[in-house]
């Protein structure tokens, strides 16, 4: 019932929103997209005592685009970020908004987290997402509100619009204007630029280095960044040039929040730093990768040409430390701005485009342990098929940093990054030579769910884009699924005997609490089975039991307030 009155209203109401504050588009700091004309999207989870309205923006070239891709490829590009948009014959819906307000990798069913601190559209029979737009508006608190029910996709999105939804309970007649100015939502990359020095007649623009690492080059000779065609235009990178040593060339980055040492980071890598280094390569007779040319007809070679950097951090921008054994920046691995898939090439990147499917993610690393000799002899097609979604980049670990300070919860954390060139040699008239690196992006490295976390700790580089072996179906050489496996945190050829118990169980308004033998929580893995006394049928629930971290337990909500049995078993 709720999605015909929403959609088929399609009556304008406009009102003004007052005393809220300024927020304007210089505000935002999640970017996605590049282009001219730009958009904010408002988020309001409409929490009680709570400011849970986040804003993102989104950039574009063209004609006006519709709110569902809109709000696709930003869940996309933000993973803290759920989106579920069905159709139907009533047109485009959207089901459930989610954010992971904590970044633990929560994992999102459709209404609901494995994450009972995350905000989500958690009840549908009583909720609606509200659409409000206001055109023309330099910020949001001055904007004047069209209200419309027509659907997700009624209201095309134009340039210098701001889209505001808001989750409301229709049965108490909530307003559907906001409440108070939105939070900017946290980006995943450099924010601001604390400081920045370069003797560089070119290539001189510090902000450069903020935003997300560049994915394509829209100029002569440029096309999608691979590793063997590195960003090189003057708006992507900011160079480090350094004539001598009374005035150092650095640029100092700032996030927007902490960035921890969290282990359920990848590889325990914590964040990663983008330039424009590049790897040796032959084939088809070119000197230079054409964007037109197939990637299954250029080999890598084992070089990997680049300009060294050294890296710091700090936690205040005054006190800084050296990461011991890091690897220097702007050198391996290169940037890969887009997948290779054959199959899903994506038709709007350039005309022709056979290979290039959709943007990498620039906050997976690479295993730190490669070089690009572990890359020579396969092609260029090959090679960005084993990124396995990553945009590559040069990756760091904050735990070593002995003396770097904790926070409340005993875990380490930065919030600036200093990039700098390295010396290298005197001429022969004594003046000092330095690397000229070049830096396009750092980012914040996300923490992966336990099953893809499992998948990196378990399998190769070579190995775990292979979906026959790393799908949660596949057999591992110990017989047993590799969700199995990855519930006990087993490797694939391990043996062991497969048990699950549970411990501590209550019933509290109407859920049931209990605790897991398991290693670590792997949502995807576990089912509930149940009976009660009157009835002793057992049945299975496709609800994927709910996590709290803070507590280590999973919960389910009951049907009923009637006594019930549980057990815990792995998923078919």
């Amino acid at each position: 019932m709720k999605n015909i009155i929403k959609n088929s209203i399609g009556v304008a109401i406009c009102f003004s929103c007052w005393a809220l504050g300024a927020f304007t588009f210089e505000d935002i700091h999640y970017w996605v997209g590049e282009g001219t004309n730009q958009v904010a999207i408002v988020i309001d989870w409409n929490k009680p005592n709570s400011k849970s309205s986040l804003c993102w923006g989104y950039r574009w070239n063209g004609e006006p685009r519709s709110a569902t891709q809109i709000l696709n490829e930003i869940a996309e590009a933000d993973n803290r970020l759920h989106a579920a948009i069905s159709t139907s014959t009533w047109g485009s819906s959207l089901d459930a908004l989610g954010y992971d307000i904590n970044d633990n990798a929560s994992y999102f069913l459709t209404n609901k987290s494995t994450d009972a601190l995350d905000w989500c559209s958690s009840n549908p029979n009583t909720h609606y997402w509200s659409q409000c737009f206001a055109k023309n508006s330099s910020s949001f608190d001055s904007a004047t509100w069209e209200y419309y029910s027509t659907g997700i996709d009624g209201q095309m999105l134009s340039n210098e619009m701001w889209y505001y939804l808001k989750y409301i309970d229709w049965t108490k007649y909530e307003a559907s204007e906001p409440n108070y100015i939105p939070n900017a939502a946290e980006s995943p990359f450099g924010y601001a630029i604390a400081s920045a020095y370069t003797d560089a007649y070119n290539y001189n623009n510090s902000h450069n280095a903020l935003g997300a690492p560049t994915a394509y080059m829209n100029q002569q000779y440029g096309g999608v960044v691979n590793p063997i065609n590195p960003a090189w235009g003057e708006s992507d990178l900011y160079s480090l040039v350094q004539y001598d040593e009374e005035t150092p060339a650095a640029i100092d980055i700032e996030f927007d929040h902490r960035v921890y040492d969290d282990p359920q980071n990848p590889y325990g890598q914590d964040f990663i730093v983008f330039g424009n280094a590049m790897l040796s390569y032959s084939g088809n007779g070119s000197s230079y990768y054409a964007e037109g040319e197939a990637p299954e007809n250029f080999t890598i070679t084992s070089t990997c040409i680049s300009e060294l950097a050294k890296v710091e951090v700090s936690q205040d921008g005054k006190t800084w430390h050296t990461i011991p054994d890091a690897p220097y920046a702007d050198g391996f691995a290169p940037t890969l701005g887009y997948t290779y898939d054959t199959n899903a090439p994506c038709s709007e990147l350039f005309d022709g485009n056979l290979w290039w499917s959709k943007r990498t993610d620039p906050t997976l690393p690479l295993p730190p342990n490669l070089t690009s000799s572990d890359w020579s002899n396969i092609t260029l097609a090959e090679l960005c098929k084993r990124y396995n979604g990553s945009a590559g980049g040069t990756s760091y670990d904050i735990s070593k940093i002995n003396n770097l300070p904790i926070d409340e919860t005993g875990r380490k954390w930065i919030k600036f990054v200093r990039i700098k060139p390295v010396f290298e040699e005197y001429d022969e008239e004594g003046y000092p030579l330095y690397s000229e690196p070049e830096i396009d992006a750092i980012s914040d490295v996300a923490p992966l769910p336990p099953y893809e976390l499992w998948i990196t700790k378990h399998f190769s580089f070579a190995n775990a884009c292979e979906k026959e072996l790393t799908a949660r179906g596949s057999v591992g050489s110990n017989g047993y699924p590799n969700y199995v496996n990855a519930a006990f945190d087993k490797a694939p050829h391990q043996a062991f005997t497969p048990s699950l118990a549970i411990t501590d169980f209550r019933l509290e308004a109407n859920r049931a609490f209990f605790k897991t033998s398991l290693t670590t929580p792997c949502y995807d893995t576990l089912r509930i089975s149940k009976s009660t006394k009157v009835n002793p049928t057992s049945w299975n629930t496709k609800l994927i039991p709910q996590y709290n971290p803070e507590t280590n337990e999973y919960s389910i909500e009951l049907d009923n307030n009637n006594q019930q049995f549980f057990k815990l078993r792995l998923c078919e």
